[in-house]
């Protein structure tokens, strides 16, 4: 991908669909997303295609998948 903001802008562009979540929805599913949930379908694609073209949310989601890690060893060592 270009580093030319005006490149990533036009590619970002053209991946928007018309069903579009926004940051905030995305921040209200995100922890069922991670932790594998059962979430509809529609849903979903919707939290996968938000992730993929906003980048602060992908920085989210990483950060969330690393706790979980983190966490995992510590709860299961109090089972």
């Amino acid at each position: 991908m270009s580093s030319n903001p005006a490149d990533i802008l036009a590619s970002l562009l053209a991946m928007t669909r018309d069903d579009e979540m926004d940051c905030d929805s995305f921040a209200e599913r995100v922890a069922a997303y991670v932790d594998g949930s059962e979430l509809p379908q529609e849903v979903l694609a919707l939290l996968e295609h938000h992730q993929l073209i906003c980048p602060e949310c992908e920085e989210h989601v990483q950060r969330l998948v690393m706790a979980l890690q983190l966490a995992l060893p510590v709860r299961n060592a109090g089972c």
